[in-house]
């Protein structure tokens, strides 16, 4: 005979599988009897699908956690600030050159050369005649106290062209000519105060030349060649300079004297004219 019976029987059995204890909850068990008069007892699992079985074996569980690590964005790349370039110093300028020296006397022979190495340009020419600005006034003879180019007649006058002419005629053509020249001081500096000199020569062909030499400082590194002089030669004695009032800075007024030297003339035997200083010309 067969009995059903919701509560466990007094010999029920308790299934241990590796000492892990299952507890039935809920289940219904089905005693049964066996021939040998010993009651089986025998459980229903609520879940159909599951069936537990006198040797259950559990598995160990391995839950693996996945940590999700966030992406790290990586620090943004610093550009290096551009080197700031110190600015430029300002060019140097050359310190200008000393002023060139007023102290001292020209030498002639050197603004000789100096004046015929020079070339450029062409010499002036006046027709003007008596058309002088200021008018002409003649200036006592200077003959007799020099024996030899001893100058007579001289003169400088400025025609209303803006021409000037220094006459500086001599007594006889011999010696050979060495050259003919009017210091003038037209302003500050120059060489011992003398700031132009207007120079003429005869070539071999006995043909005139002449120049203006701007002569600032007695060293010649100093002087500057500026333009032709006319120095016509109508014979040996006629001794006569052109030069333009714009060769010599169109002063108002200056100080002039004017020098005639013989071939191996030197010093005190160069003739001069005035004999006691320069001459005063007043535009």
């Amino acid at each position: 005979m067969r009995v059903w019976s919701s509560l466990a029987a007094p010999r029920q059995r308790t299934i241990v599988a590796f000492g892990v204890v299952i507890l039935l909850v809920g289940a219904a068990v089905v005693i049964t009897s066996s021939d040998d008069g010993e009651q089986a007892v025998q459980t229903e699992a609520d879940d159909p699908t599951s069936t537990t079985d006198e040797s259950t074996t559990t598995s160990d569980v391995t839950t693996t956690t996945t940590t999700e690590v966030p992406t790290t964005t990586a620090a943004p790349t610093t550009t290096a600030a551009p080197a700031t370039a110190a600015p430029p110093s300002p060019p140097t300028s050359a310190a200008p050159p000393p002023p060139p020296s007023t102290s001292g006397s020209l030498d002639m022979a050197k603004v000789l050369a100096f004046a015929k190495s020079g070339s450029g340009g062409t010499a002036p020419q006046t027709f003007t005649g008596a058309n002088t600005c200021p008018a002409f006034t003649n200036r006592a003879s200077d003959a007799g106290d020099d024996s030899a180019r001893d100058i007579g007649d001289w003169y400088l006058t400025r025609y209303c062209d803006g021409v000037y002419r220094a006459v500086l005629s001599t007594t006889a053509e011999t010696p050979a000519l060495q050259a003919a020249w009017i210091r003038m001081d037209t302003g500050a500096g120059g060489c011992g105060g003398v700031d132009r000199i207007v120079i003429g020569w005869h070539t071999p062909e006995v043909q005139g030349r002449g120049a203006v030499i701007a002569t600032p400082g007695c060293d010649q590194a100093s002087w500057d060649w500026v333009e032709p002089a006319g120095f016509p030669v109508f014979n040996g004695a006629w001794l006569q300079l052109d030069f333009r009032g714009s060769a010599v800075g169109n002063p108002g007024a200056f100080d002039w004297r004017g020098y005639v030297q013989g071939a191996g003339e030197s010093g005190s035997a160069i003739d001069v004219v005035p004999n006691s200083g320069p001459e005063h010309f007043v535009v």
